[in-house]
């Protein structure tokens, strides 16, 4: 499979990580209050349905978190938006199958390994208001892999990072291309914003 296919067949399970993971989040901060009749019931990282073919499922999610009157959670579900409106430009835009390209298990594992270097662990009390900070770093992590992505469209390669890491904290602001799926990338790394004290 050419390199170029790869990182086109990867970003999808990328984006779907990040949606993954801000529903988690999300559900951690409501098992705090408004929906604290669920805790020990159900498991954050288990809410979110996905097929054995790889579709994230969570219709029935977002409806209930869009009930809740929680500021970070509206926030998150912003960000989910946002996430979830790219996934269909980044389809149309390369005349992508959807399906396919959730069935190959190559995508999935570079995928991972483009996800993984960037995870940040924060110790955790279990606190409302520790976990609203903590979800800090899951927006740099997503900063950070969107940025890694973007770096894969423009260098053409996989393993980016010994450049993407250094250029994304020195150069953040000042890098150009014209590839449209860098573009877009980049495009929803500056537009997911959180504030957990906002409102």
């Amino acid at each position: 499979m050419e390199i170029e296919e790869q990182i086109k067949g990867s970003i999808l399970h990328v984006l779907n990580f990040m949606i993954r993971e801000l529903l988690k989040q999300c559900f951690k901060l409501a098992f705090k209050k408004e929906l604290s009749d669920l805790k020990g019931l159900v498991r954050p990282d288990s809410i979110c349905h996905v097929t054995e073919e790889g579709y994230v499922c969570c219709g029935v999610e977002l409806e209930l978190l869009e009930i809740l009157d929680d500021e970070p959670i509206k926030q998150m579900l912003v960000s989910i938006d946002q996430i979830l409106n790219c996934i269909d430009r980044y389809l149309l835009i390369n005349n992508l199958d959807m399906e396919e390209l959730l069935e190959e298990e190559l995508h999935e594992q570079n995928a991972y390994e483009s996800i993984s270097i960037y995870v940040y662990k924060q110790k955790c009390n279990g606190s409302y208001k520790t976990i609203c900070k903590n979800i800090n770093a899951v927006y740099l992590t997503f900063e950070h892999v969107l940025y890694h992505c973007a770096h894969q469209f423009i260098r053409g390669k996989l393993d980016v990072f010994d450049g993407a890491f250094d250029f994304f904290w020195e150069q953040n602001d000042r890098l150009e291309t014209d590839d449209h799926n860098a573009l877009l990338l980049l495009d929803l790394m500056k537009s997911l914003r959180y504030n957990p004290f906002a409102g």
